[in-house]
């Protein structure tokens, strides 16, 4: 079976918003957070590029195919030192995305829709491929909300959790990485 194919979509910051019928079709959030032993910590982007195909089939929403990228730049934390600190700590200079891709759907939900998955994440030029939780919720209007998160090391990525004021704050290697996302319901091609 074949089905239609999503363009490569621009999440986030697109001029499709001048309809307000549309402008939760772009709507995305992806954050990282993380803790130290002064506060708790979030860098948060409305920025993806996104390619992702769902379909309903007998009213189950299905995940055909679920990749994309997060402009590590776009990663921004209120504090503008925190936002550099963690541009550096990513190594955004040499690696400037985040990629996630759902490379194999280990079991799917027949009630809800919701997968675990194993999904290849890289960070800061390492990949890593964990079991992840993807649930999709159908918001009507022909948009399919799909989210999830994951709790995973800095060290599983290569990088040492950033310390500050000659080791007086210290970040905490365990960070958890959210996403969520509305989408188009692709419709389900038949064959002839």
């Amino acid at each position: 079976m074949k089905y239609l194919v999503l363009a490569l979509l621009l999440i986030g910051q697109v001029a499709y918003s001048q309809d307000e019928s549309t402008e939760n079709f772009f709507k995305s959030t992806f954050t990282v957070q993380g803790t130290s032993n002064d506060h708790a910590w979030e860098l948060s982007s409305e920025v993806a590029d996104l390619n992702v195909i769902v379909y309903s089939e007998n009213e189950v929403i299905k995940v055909e195919q679920f990749n994309g990228k997060v402009p590590v730049s776009e990663l921004k934390n209120d504090n503008p030192l925190m936002t550099q600190d963690a541009y550096q700590a990513l190594k955004g200079y040499e690696f400037p995305f985040i990629t996630f891709r759902l490379t194999e759907v280990l079991s799917q939900s027949e009630q809800s829709g919701d997968i675990v998955g194993k999904v290849e994440i890289t960070i800061a030029g390492e990949m890593s491929v964990v079991d992840f939780v993807v649930k999709s919720n159908l918001l009507g209007e022909g948009l399919v909300r799909i989210s999830g998160w994951k709790g995973v090391k800095m060290t599983d990525f290569g990088i040492q959790p950033p310390q500050f004021f000659n080791g007086a704050i210290q970040a905490y290697d365990d960070i958890v990485i959210r996403f969520e996302m509305n989408v188009p319901l692709t419709e389900k091609k038949t064959k002839r």
